[in-house]
């Protein structure tokens, strides 16, 4: 006959997960130890492993920073688009509209898509990434100038 109180059932299950515990620390304890032992012996697998993570990690910060690149693209591309549309709205001789003016579609501020911020190195030649093309001109007036003067403070922050 089974007792099917709750304290009884409550101590038994601590004991069985008590159990469980002991033997997976056992064995850890053991897999830790042969992995030491083949280690000891060939550490030529250990630099092998070490090796193989480290090109496995580079690889997903590379896939990290082509994502990222390609998101910083896709924002520079809309910007741009906002900027001509922004442009063909006003006219060449008109001054440029205040934010608070414009439509929502046309208040952000743009930046074409070869900006370049300063300070960043393109390592990887990917282009569309911060580093590739001619500096930002700081002719425009508002919304635009505003957000060529921070990416130039992001740029030039001290590392």
């Amino acid at each position: 006959m089974h007792d099917r109180s709750p304290d009884t059932i409550k101590s038994e299950i601590d004991t069985k997960i008590t159990k469980f515990t002991d033997l997976a620390r056992q064995m850890e304890t053991f897999f830790l130890q042969k992995q030491f032992l083949l280690y000891a012996h060939k550490p030529e697998l250990h630099l092998k492993d070490e090796s193989t993570e480290l090109r496995q990690e580079i690889q997903r910060k590379d896939e990290l920073i082509r994502k990222h690149n390609e998101r910083l693209a896709q924002w520079l591309k809309m910007l741009q688009d906002l900027q001509q549309q922004q442009r063909s709205t006003v006219g060449p001789n008109a001054p440029m509209a205040s934010p608070s003016s414009t439509s929502p579609a046309t208040n952000t501020p743009t930046v074409s898509k070869s900006a370049s911020f300063p300070g960043t190195q393109n390592r990887l030649g990917i282009p569309g990434s911060p580093s590739s093309g001619p500096p930002l001109s700081t002719s425009a007036a508002g919304p635009l100038q505003f957000l060529e003067k921070t990416t130039t403070n992001i740029g030039n922050t001290p590392r």
